[in-house]
Order: C-alpha cells, then structure tokens, then sequence
C-alpha cells in the first residue's frame, strides 16, 4: 500500500512509521530535512499547514490512505478535508482523548461525553481550544457525507 503520513516525524509519528514500513510504501511529510529516503520511506519535505504543498503532493501521487497527524485550525481542516477525503481510499483523522469530559467519571472512554456536548461554558465552546477543535473537526468528517474517513477509538 502507498500511505502518506502528515507529520510522521512527530513523537507518535515515529513509532508508527517503523512499524508500517516493514511491508507498506510510506510517504513522510517532514520540515525537516535531516530524514533521509531509505527503504520503502520516501520523506516529502514542506510545511503540510501550506496548502499549496498539500495539493501538489496528493495531486501527484494517488495515495491508498493518508495518516493524519497534524493539528489544525478548525477553518484550516474545514479547507482541506475535502481534499483529503477525494484522493484517497483511507484518511485516518488522529483526534485526541482531550475531546472528551470525565464528568465525573473515574475513567474516560469514547462512551464519555465529548466537552463539546457538555460543557456549559459557552465562551469555551465557541473557541479553537485544543479539545473542542478536534471535536469540531470529528463533526466535519461525521456530517461529510463520505464513508472513507476513521478516527481511532482508545481503550475502554
């Protein structure tokens, strides 16, 4: 399989490319240019925040799923996840444990209420924060009408 990871130099990035390459082509995007290419990992150096780059790399490689790890701005992934779910088979959005509330709870699960959902502070849940964007950013692939998007669940 041909897999494109955005921010795979990243501290979970890493971990993840080794296992992947022992039996798929990766893609790495990197700022980086200290990676080098070696077997079956060809690093794409750029900024993937620039759009400009996201297109001519997914534009000039058809890509059997794309591995998300980068953190975006709600209007930014509103702008690019059209171009994600359109050009590949996959896209694995890698959200966080944070979108959800504890409520009380002793232990956290993806059963646990998302802050989005329940928090009553209503200034908090009208802004970018961190945990209410990649909620926000789990509702744009929820109401994309496509069906090749995952978000990875945790344990629980």
């Amino acid at each position: 399989m041909n897999i494109l990871i955005l921010g795979g130099t990243g501290a979970m990035g890493k971990p993840l490319v080794q296992i992947l390459k022992k039996t798929n082509q990766l893609y790495v995007t990197t700022r980086n240019n200290c990676y080098k290419d070696e077997q079956n990992i060809t690093y794409l150096y750029g900024n993937a925040h620039d759009l400009n780059f996201l297109i001519n790399i997914i534009s000039n490689k058809k890509y059997d799923a794309i591995i998300d790890f980068l953190v975006y701005s709600t209007d930014e992934f509103a702008e690019r996840y059209h171009l994600f779910l359109n050009n590949t088979k996959q896209y694995v959005f890698i959200s966080s444990a944070r979108v959800y509330s504890d409520c009380g709870l002793a232990k956290i699960t993806e059963k646990s209420g998302r802050l989005l959902d329940t928090s009553k502070d209503n200034k908090y849940v009208h802004s970018d924060e961190y945990a209410i964007r990649k909620a926000k950013q789990e509702n744009i692939l929820l109401n994309s009408q496509k069906n090749n998007w995952i978000i990875p669940k945790f344990g629980g």
